[in-house]
């Protein structure tokens, strides 16, 4: 699911569907499951359509039976090769695995009645990871508000046994300037969220906001601040996950 995740995730982009409220001040934060899709060309359309027909509602049953606290389909707006993503978010891991597995059940039910209209036909490659919370925005929309249409996400390659470091340098320097920014209406909410299972990316920051413009401007004048307040511990922080890859997700549809 700067998911965020994009979560969607994204998101990132998935800081507005799992709540609010500091890391360190939640002992179980949320997981959630995304699954980034390359779609072959001229398909991610028809990837769309496929969701409104009959995907989204298998998605909105489980939320409205507690399995899952929110979902969200994603379409690439700028970055690299994923064309579409996909994230469901659970309380914790546990939860998270039984729900997908019940939801791939029933997806493959779907696509049983209807051989041909699958995702896999239409984005036949994807990628799966597993990403849990580690700090969201203070006064963010709670748990149930609709997600802004923009997430921008970076995904960061870190060094795995520093990585914790990296966590703390988040959490005292960046999620404070995050905040401020947001209070002031420069965003709607962020997200920091560390690996659990997937790809090379360790961890990943989202920020929804109305649009790419504002979005991208947001995340430089977080990034100038962190720089001129704490440039020890910011430039810590880039040693640690020195690499990243940024894209763009315009959320397609969710809930909520």
């Amino acid at each position: 699911m700067r998911s965020t995740l994009t979560l969607a995730v994204v998101g990132g982009m998935l800081c507005g569907a799992v709540g609010s409220a500091a890391a360190q001040q939640q002992p179980a934060m949320p997981h959630a499951a995304v699954t980034y899709f390359r779609c072959s060309p001229g398909d991610a359309e028809r990837a769309d359509s496929l969701w409104k027909r009959s995907l989204a509602a298998i998605h909105d049953r489980h939320v409205a039976a507690g399995a899952i606290t929110a979902w969200g389909w994603l379409a690439h707006s700028m970055g690299s090769d994923w064309s579409r993503a996909v994230y469901v978010v659970a309380p914790t891991r546990d939860q998270l695995l039984d729900a997908r597995a019940k939801i791939i059940q029933d997806m493959r039910a779907a696509s049983a009645r209807s051989p041909g209209q699958t995702i896999a036909a239409f984005c036949p490659s994807h990628d799966d990871y597993i990403w849990a919370v580690v700090a969201t925005a203070e006064g963010a929309p709670p748990a149930g508000s609709a997600r802004q249409p923009t997430i921008l996400s970076t995904y960061y390659q870190c060094d795995q046994g520093r990585s914790p470091r990296a966590d703390e340098i988040f959490r005292t320097v960046l999620a404070p300037i995050y905040d401020k920014h947001m209070k002031a209406g420069h965003f709607t909410t962020w997200g920091w969220l560390r690996h659990v299972f997937g790809g090379s990316a360790r961890r990943l920051q989202t920020l929804d906001a109305s649009d790419l413009k504002t979005a991208m401007s947001a995340a430089e004048m977080v990034f100038r601040e962190a720089a001129e307040t704490a440039p020890i511990a910011f430039q810590e922080f880039l040693s640690i996950c020195s690499g990243h890859e940024d894209y763009a997700w315009r959320l397609v549809m969710g809930k909520p």
